[in-house]
């Protein structure tokens, strides 16, 4: 996960401007006698919170006590303050493209590049739960379909938990995980944990925290963990395949051979979680356990894809 260099160039403020402007242009609009009337009171306290938000950017479980969780703002209740923001940050919005050009190239949580991801708009503190927030761009951040809809309405209220905000907050997830490749059911399973605690050099407090951004909160060792057996394993089996039969021995030193010409150093310093980076702890933990059991299972797979490989071309 990196920090997005650059903060939101759209205060609250300014998109208090557009929505006010619009009700008086359109009186008629059911919305518009409600918030017209209380726009000062409105304006006056949702700046007061964007500033609370500024504050504890780094640290926002700080204001996810009870006394945040509103259900209405000065009379503007929390499905209102919901359809402004459908209304105001729709998918033609300049709102939304401000926001979605801080991150032009991948999703700022699991690093997935767009076009291979399809980009949304995630609440950090949910607007169902934090209406004061809604229309607050530093609370909207740019991620994939796939981090947003894991994360839902997921808040950590508690110290060892934590809200994480990419405006504000970056985790070098390349220094934190290893892959476990397992055989189950005749088949390989492939796990991208965190490291156990014991082998980072952290506090307790930010381990648990790291742990629940990662595992309970985006999901993230299930989205690696699937990347990982179905789409890189895969590949190194084919470029197996390729080799031609091999001893376990040699298939172990062709996997050493493979990790050799890896940019390691680079690929961590990074900090991308990339395929090569997946590729780089998959064969870490493939050369680490590699016994006849394993190997007797890569030969059999290699089996199946050069018989499926014939069959197809004979068709």
């Amino acid at each position: 996960m990196y920090r997005i260099e650059n903060h939101p160039k759209d205060s609250i403020d300014v998109i208090l401007n557009e929505i006010f402007n619009y009700m008086e242009q359109h009186p008629l609009n059911r919305k518009s006698a409600k918030l017209l009337s209380v726009r000062k009171e409105l304006r006056r306290t949702l700046k007061k919170y964007e500033e609370e938000y500024k504050e504890n950017g780094e640290d926002l479980q700080q204001i996810t006590n009870d006394n945040y969780k509103l259900s209405t703002i000065h009379g503007i209740s929390n499905t209102h303050m919901k359809e402004l923001y459908k209304d105001f940050f729709d998918s033609d919005s300049r709102f939304r493209q401000n926001l979605y050009n801080l991150t032009p190239n991948r999703c700022p949580i699991c690093d997935a590049n767009w076009g291979y991801a399809v980009r949304t708009l995630d609440h950090i503190l949910p607007e169902s739960i934090f209406p004061q927030f809604s229309i607050l761009p530093l609370n909207l951040v740019p991620t994939c379909y796939r981090c947003n809809h894991s994360k839902s309405t997921t808040v950590g209220y508690l110290p060892n938990e934590g809200v994480i905000n990419p405006f504000f907050n970056n985790i070098n997830l390349t220094n934190y995980l290893k892959c476990y490749i397992y055989i189950q059911n005749n088949d390989f399973t492939t796990h991208i944990h965190l490291k156990p605690e014991s082998d980072l050099h952290i506090n307790h407090n930010r381990y648990q925290r790291l742990k629940f951004f990662y595992e309970k909160v985006y999901k993230m060792d299930e989205t690696y963990s699937e990347v990982t057996r179905t789409s890189i394993l895969n590949s190194l089996l084919v470029s197996l395949s390729k080799v031609g039969p091999m001893s376990q021995s040699q298939t172990k030193r062709f996997f050493s051979s493979l990790l050799e010409g890896m940019r390691r150093e680079e690929i961590i310093k990074d900090g991308i979680v990339t395929t090569e980076y997946l590729k780089l702890l998959l064969l870490d933990s493939l050369i680490e356990v590699y016994d006849s059991n394993y190997h007797s299972l890569i030969q059999e797979m290699i089996s199946e894809k050069l018989i499926i490989k014939r069959q197809a071309e004979n068709f």
